[in-house]
């Protein structure tokens, strides 16, 4: 077993170099917010875009070889609007497939990064199986469910009954109560060191913008 001091001396070695880590990352609602909440200008390698600037839905596929499903893929989104796509894990003989596509121009509006990865996947993770979430800030509201899958409110989605009997839940289930930027900050934070390899693989910019790793203006 390691001795209480060297636990203690790794303990604040990974939450310093958390801390450096999120000086990197910017959560794009309405607005561009730092998740470390740290002064000055530190360049954006991972940018946390907002539900409200993509919608997603998912589609079942064989369960392909990896390779041959994404040249699949690509032949579907040809052409189309910037999307980011997440393999699910194969399930039987299927293979779940979830879509974010982004808004018109927002790619264009967001800050250059190495990564762009949607906020209902990071707090999704945060849920608990068969569980789900109401999710408010400023004046933006949606549903959220485990595993990442969410849907805005509004409509017939005001009333929760209906929003959990059509996500396959009990529909006397309360959702949780996830309300205000600063909770959600704290869970954003404590979702993306756990984000698995192959989703930040995933959600990498695709976005041909003259960006590079050597046009990085790197700041500690």
């Amino acid at each position: 077993m390691m001795p209480l001091k060297t636990q203690a001396i790794m303990s604040r070695v990974v939450k310093a170099v958390t801390d450096r880590f999120l000086r990197h990352v910017t959560w794009h609602t309405s607005a561009s917010i730092n998740l470390a909440r740290s002064p000055g200008d530190h360049y954006p390698l991972v940018v946390i875009l907002g539900r409200e600037h993509y919608s997603e839905r998912s589609k079942s596929y064989p369960a392909l070889q990896r390779r041959d499903l994404q040249k699949v893929l690509d032949g579907e989104l040809a052409g189309g609007p910037p999307t980011l796509v997440l393999l699910d894990p194969v399930k039987g003989d299927q293979r779940q497939v979830r879509f974010y596509t982004l808004q018109p121009d927002v790619v264009e509006s967001l800050p250059r990064s190495l990564f762009i990865v949607p906020e209902s996947v990071l707090l999704g993770m945060q849920l608990p199986a068969e569980s789900w979430a109401e999710v408010q800030r400023q004046n933006y509201r949606y549903y959220l469910f485990a595993g990442g899958s969410s849907q805005p409110a509004g409509g017939a989605l005001e009333n929760r009954e209906l929003v959990a009997m059509a996500a396959g839940l009990d529909p006397g289930q309360e959702p949780e109560e996830w309300h205000g930027s600063e909770l959600l900050q704290r869970r954003l934070r404590q979702a993306l060191p756990a984000l698995p390899a192959l989703t930040w693989w995933s959600c990498r910019n695709r976005a041909r913008r003259g960006f590079g790793i050597d046009g990085i203006a790197w700041k500690p």
